[in-house]
């Protein structure tokens, strides 16, 4: 009798840490929009600072912008032979397969229309254009973390509460 009260303490143990589990792991892939956001506006900044110092032709900025520094999500490249519009074009097309689930079609719509410019008007300009996606970009970044934060906790507690019942189900 001992041991099928020890084998059934030990499944509740069980299902109630999967269940808080379950919950703790939605709630952590909600923060991975707040990370794509932060990466693709540090993207931004990248190739505004290229712009700024290094004046290069604009496969090089995007080139060096994308090497600047780790992206866990933003996974863009630009080698390649392609024209820099191409090369945008190509990861644009990319980016709405992979990205689709993490943004919306208007950030991507902003941080692409951003570099497109690049390239095709003077440096200022590029500059400007880039600074008002990246500002946007921060103001998505800053409501999905506000958002993300407040459905954690949500998550969180469902999968606790969830155990809890199966628990006393269980029992």
């Amino acid at each position: 009798m001992s041991i099928w009260i020890t084998l059934k303490c030990l499944g509740c143990i069980l299902v109630f840490t999967v269940c808080t589990m379950a919950g703790v792991n939605r709630g952590s892939k909600l923060s991975r929009r707040t990370v794509l956001l932060r990466e693709m506006s540090r993207f931004l900044a990248a190739v505004r600072a290229e712009l700024t110092y290094r004046k290069a032709r604009s496969r090089i900025v995007l080139q060096n912008a994308e090497k600047s520094e780790e992206h866990r999500l933003l996974k863009l490249d630009f080698s390649g032979t392609e024209t820099p519009p191409e090369l945008v074009r190509r990861e644009e097309t990319r980016a709405k397969i992979e990205w689709a689930a993490l943004t919306t079609s208007e950030e991507r719509r902003i941080f692409f229309d951003a570099l497109r410019c690049v390239g095709t008007q003077d440096s200022a300009e590029q500059c400007e254009q880039l600074k008002g996606a990246q500002c946007l970009l921060e103001q998505a970044e800053k409501q999905a973390g506000e958002k993300a934060a407040e459905e954690m906790r949500i998550f969180r507690t469902l999968g606790v509460c969830a155990g809890c019942a199966a628990v006393l189900f269980l029992l």
